[in-house]
């Protein structure tokens, strides 16, 4: 009796300790971003900037939280960390109905993010709404969400085409391989003036309202409430000091900025 009862001790040893190898340590944060959705976010060299970047970290330095930034590849990849834990924090994300399932976002939005329809200038007819694209040949970026309303549009779409990429959409729509293109509309914006392609295409229209939210992995945020609760009050006090508002235009002018030196 005496051999069978060390091992259940040992095997029970085992798994606690296989519980609790990873405990989750509420201030320290991986933090990723999307790679390419200017101002909000993008990547420069191994890593992400931006201005949801540059408020968030300021908000976790508040909270004695040492944040660590890192590049993850494409925004798919991002999301899938997230959801394995690799990531802790997400910064300036939609909130849709899917990803709730592995987020927790924050009360506070961080910011309005307008989604805008751009087509080729030259067009002799201008959609001017979401029900005057059906039957069009559309694209957005492989992985984009935009709220529950244009994304429940968009998978209805037989004709919609998912692309990896800013300059691909918009190398395809100026093919006219598709029609139109729809994308945030700072990021679709600082896209065409930084590359100086204003010229072919034009915003045919804007949806807004739209709101980016900060998402907290569950795996952090089951652990971590408290952390959150502090980081949404923290949010809302630099929102009314307008100090997220003065970080997105900043960081618009540096990527401008930035672009137009090459």
């Amino acid at each position: 009796m005496i051999k069978p009862l060390l091992i259940y001790i040992v095997l029970a040893m085992g798994t606690f300790q296989v519980a609790i190898a990873d405990p989750v340590n509420c201030y320290s944060v991986n933090i990723s971003a999307h790679p390419n959705y200017p101002p909000f976010h993008w990547k420069e060299k191994d890593t992400i900037v931006g201005a949801s970047i540059d408020i968030s970290q300021k908000i976790f330095e508040r909270l004695g939280v040492e944040v660590s930034v890192s590049y993850e590849g494409p925004w798919k990849r991002v999301l899938m960390s997230a959801k394995q834990g690799k990531i802790d924090f997400i910064p300036a994300l939609k909130k849709t109905s899917d990803r709730q399932e592995y987020f927790l976002f924050t009360h506070n939005e961080f910011s309005i993010n307008p989604v805008a329809i751009f087509v080729r200038k030259g067009e002799t007819k201008v959609p001017a709404s979401l029900e005057d694209l059906v039957g069009l040949f559309g694209s957005i970026n492989a992985g984009d969400k935009h709220g529950d309303k244009i994304d429940s549009f968009v998978l209805k779409q037989p004709n919609m085409q998912f692309i990896h990429g800013l300059a691909q959409n918009f190398e395809m729509l100026k093919l006219g391989r598709t029609d139109y293109f729809i994308t945030g509309f700072y990021t679709g914006y600082d896209y065409l003036k930084s590359n100086e392609l204003s010229e072919h295409f034009k915003m045919a229209f804007k949806i807004n309202g739209l709101k980016v939210h900060n998402g907290f992995a569950l795996h952090y945020a089951k652990e971590c409430n408290a952390i959150i609760k502090e980081f949404d009050k923290q949010l809302s006090l630099l929102k009314q000091k307008g100090e997220i508002e003065q970080s997105i235009n900043d960081y618009n002018e540096l990527w401008l900025g930035k672009y137009k030196e090459h």
